[in-house]
């Protein structure tokens, strides 16, 4: 079992990455395309398996265009590692390889066929032919329902966030569990397919690896997977996260074809013999979920040139590719682009007497926003909030946390805030003049506290002070300091009732003045400072 470390690219001898792009439809390579490469990071396990981390955007380490045979070579430095590759190319859909073991003694071509963004009906369904009927080799398997008493569901319906895979190109240890779902609807149906049937794919992709997950240790395996994802098979992983398919409250195992026995998918209780085909490993009691269902607009085997099972139950000729039974892919395509199904109706349909468990709402803390205190003065503020939402149950105290700089070390309690609706504020004195400071918003339900985000402000300068003042002759010179962005003015008095304005000064970078005014032996004076805003 081969051992993992952290990813960290280091700077040690260039090599290159290559990419080939080239059209789906046509073939054709394609020029201008961009080649994005981010490292993957795998934190080490014990047993010497390990973690792939969540692929999230951040550094690109590497990038390339390609050029009018639609090769490209990223400039790649350090070791070996995990990387993922994106491709994008203008009017078509991007794609990513998430899996990417760059070794640069060992270089490979990676190969990419980008669908363009405007397909027209014909093409799409030329596609999604040939993505559902495309060689899966050792990792679809042929799963033939025979009685064996067995239980077909795990035993709870957790779904984790992260799943165990062995051998999964070339790694063992845990990933995502969207990363997986997001591969396996990727290499089994493909962006060709309508968003719909991606996502009915996902939902019983899930499913099916989850009860193999709970039952084996393991995700991987009886699916066809690839590390290189559509942007739109993506998508239908994601918007379907933790939806997985479940009879009296377990998940199934749920099985899926490429298409069906002429028109239906074959009900779980007829257990042909198969003399000429292959049969997998994974025995399976009858599966009450899995009934004959209509599929209209699928095409049998004899209508193409790819060799699949032919068998016959009660004297009819059958046809089956993939599983055998439970949901076929060829009748969601068409239940999705032409009757426009969503994917709960597409499931259900193919799945008898299902749930689909969605997550259940987590418990939240209340989302909070933080705004901009407003009424801002030299040794005063007014500290605003705004409750987004609740939570998951009632807001019961709300705060401000307050300091200068990182530092929130003091705290305006409840008792000290006016509540109006959804927002709420508190006075805030004894500031110091022209500092800044930090506030928090904060408000707490049964879960627990949420916080906004730390929004800085700064209190306004305060009134120039006078450092000193030097008699010389005729004349004083007084020495003060101020804001060096406020403007002030000198004035001067001889009976603290009538002032008369000195002048305009401005001060210097550092908020230091010096003013000079004539003055009158034997009289006295005084001098203040007035900022002018």
């Amino acid at each position: 079992m081969p051992s993992f470390a952290a990813v960290q690219p280091g700077l040690f001898v260039p090599s290159f990455l290559d990419v080939h792009v080239r059209d789906a439809v046509t073939g054709a390579p394609i020029r201008g395309a961009e080649a994005l490469v981010q490292p993957r990071v795998v934190e080490a396990l014990p047993g010497g398996e390990g973690r792939l981390l969540p692929l999230e955007p951040g550094e690109v380490v590497g990038h390339a265009e390609t050029d009018a045979n639609g090769l490209a070579s990223v400039l790649m430095y350090g070791d070996e590692g995990w990387f993922a590759v994106t491709v994008l190319a203008p009017g078509y859909v991007g794609q990513v390889n998430t899996m990417v073991r760059w070794n640069p003694h060992f270089p490979e071509l990676l190969s990419f066929a980008l669908i363009p963004s405007d397909l027209k009906t014909g093409t799409r369904e030329k596609l999604a032919d040939d993505a559902i009927n495309s060689p899966k080799a050792e990792e679809e398997q042929w799963i033939v329902p025979h009685s064996t008493g067995g239980d077909l569901h795990a035993l709870a319906t957790l779904v984790p966030d992260e799943i165990r895979v062995e051998n999964l190109n070339g790694f063992t240890g845990l990933m995502n569990f969207d990363e997986f779902v997001a591969g396996v609807v990727s290499r089994e149906l493909g962006d060709s397919f309508p968003i719909e049937a991606l996502k009915a794919q996902a939902v019983a992709s899930r499913s099916f690896a989850l009860e193999q997950h709970q039952r084996l240790g393991r995700a991987n395996g009886g699916q066809a997977y690839t590390a290189t994802v559509g942007a739109l098979s993506r998508n239908a992983a994601l918007a379907t996260t933790k939806i997985v398919l479940t009879v009296d409250g377990r998940v199934i195992r749920a099985y899926f074809s490429a298409r069906c026995n002429g028109d239906y998918t074959l009900n779980s209780e007829e257990a042909p013999t198969l003399a000429n085909c292959r049969v997998g490993g994974l025995g399976a009691g009858v599966v009450s979920f899995a009934r004959a269902r209509p599929c209209s607009g699928h095409i049998n085997c004899s209508q193409t040139a790819e060799q699949c099972c032919v068998l016959t139950v009660r004297g009819k000729t059958n046809y089956i590719y993939g599983h055998g039974i439970g949901m076929c892919q060829r009748g969601a395509q068409q239940f999705a682009a032409r009757d426009r199904w969503t994917y709960e109706r597409i499931l259900t349909n193919f799945y008898t007497g299902v749930n689909l468990q969605t997550p259940a709402p987590p418990a939240r803390e209340p989302q909070v926003t933080t705004l901009s205190p407003m009424n801002v003065t030299t040794t005063n503020a007014v500290l605003y909030a705004a409750i987004q939402s609740a939570g998951s149950s009632p807001v019961v105290e709300r705060a401000f946390a307050w300091g200068t700089g990182e530092s929130l070390t003091n705290v305006v309690p409840n008792a000290r805030i006016e509540v109006e609706g959804s927002t709420y504020f508190a006075l805030l004195t004894g500031l110091i003049p022209g500092t800044t400071y930090s506030v928090q918003a904060r408000a707490r339900n049964a879960e627990g506290w949420g916080r906004g985000e730390i929004v800085e402000f700064q209190t306004a300068p305060g009134p120039p002070t006078f450092s000193r003042a030097i008699l010389a002759g005729s004349e004083i010179q007084i020495e003060l300091q101020a804001s060096a962005s406020r403007p002030f003015r000198i004035e001067s008095s001889t009976n603290l009732t009538s002032w008369a304005a000195f002048t305009n000064i401005a001060t210097d970078a550092a908020g230091a003045a010096t003013i000079r005014a004539p003055a009158t032996l034997g009289e006295r004076m005084f001098f203040r400072a007035v900022s002018v805003d």
